[in-house]
């Protein structure tokens, strides 16, 4: 009540529920050394790793708190926070003496990132390329350098409404380099 008027106002609130769900999934993983080539490719292999996941849990919207209010009708519940379906990497390397270079390409399938009571906020399916290079010049000092990003791969997440963005956030490639020194 404000100044003697009534209002009625939906308030938006997580609760746990009752009901039981499933969770079930698996992982593939292989990681594979070429030590079989001749020197100096025999520093050369490859790790690659797939995980599925499924679920019949449904997390509703917590800003369409009855079927009353209008947001209620066009927006469907989502799974649980951060879980996507489909993840995958593949990553390859050459090591060899002082020299260690790795591309790794990772993917992930669009997933419910929480946003706390406000609308459900869905991230779209992403993959990224990395790069990694490190050089021991002694046992004590070692160069590095990263390139992370290098597609130039961004991240949007929509609102619960079908094509409906609510962010893009976009930080482009980005590169390290050091020393390391041991003493």
């Amino acid at each position: 009540m404000v100044d003697g008027i009534e209002y009625t106002v939906p308030v938006a609130q997580e609760t746990n529920s009752d009901e039981t769900s499933y969770l079930a999934g698996f992982e593939v993983a292989v990681n594979r050394a070429f030590t079989n080539l001749p020197a100096p490719f025999d520093g050369f292999g490859m790790q690659a790793s797939y995980n599925y996941t499924d679920t019949d849990f449904e997390y509703p919207d917590p800003s369409a708190v009855t079927p009353a209010y209008p947001l209620a009708l066009f927006t469907d519940p989502t799974s649980i926070p951060g879980l996507s379906r489909h993840v995958a990497a593949l990553t390859g390397y050459y090591e060899n003496g002082p020299l260690s270079l790795r591309l790794a390409y990772k993917y992930r399938s669009g997933y419910f990132k929480p946003s706390g009571l406000t609308a459900i906020r869905t991230v779209e399916d992403a993959g990224y390329l990395d790069f990694s290079a490190y050089y021991n010049v002694t046992d004590n000092v070692q160069l590095k350098l990263q390139a992370i990003n290098i597609g130039d791969e961004h991240q949007v997440m929509y609102r619960p409404v079908e094509g409906s963005i609510a962010e893009t956030s976009y930080f482009g490639p980005s590169f390290f380099a050091g020393v390391r020194i041991r003493y």
